[in-house]
């Protein structure tokens, strides 16, 4: 009788040491489950942050592009102003190098 026990003891820490090692096995094999699809997770999040920041960029770019306009109309104004007013001084300073060059009464 005592060797049947301790048959069943040793019988019952040898499937003790059984299931621990299963559970040792699942447990790396769970691990590794989660070590990759944390690395799909964040391989995913990277395409959608570059995607997402792309969107951004042509949102900013076409947000940007009235005030763009905007500012584009103005310099072209602010051109034709500077270039009716250079068209009006234009006689009067070719006056002036005439004046300067030729003399006042006309001697040079």
């Amino acid at each position: 009788m005592a060797f049947d026990v301790i048959k069943d003891i040793v019988s019952a820490e040898k499937e003790a040491d059984a299931i621990k090692a299963d559970a040792e096995a699942k447990a790396r094999q769970i691990k590794a489950d989660a070590v990759l699809k944390a690395d799909g997770i964040k391989s995913q999040v990277k395409q959608n942050a570059s995607a997402y920041e792309k969107t951004a960029v042509e949102a900013a770019i076409n947000g940007a592009q009235a005030e763009v306009n905007k500012i584009t109309l103005a310099a072209e104004e602010k051109c034709v102003q500077v270039k009716a007013q250079a068209q009006a001084n234009r006689q009067k300073a070719i006056e002036a190098v005439i004046g300067k060059v030729v003399g006042i009464n006309g001697d040079s």
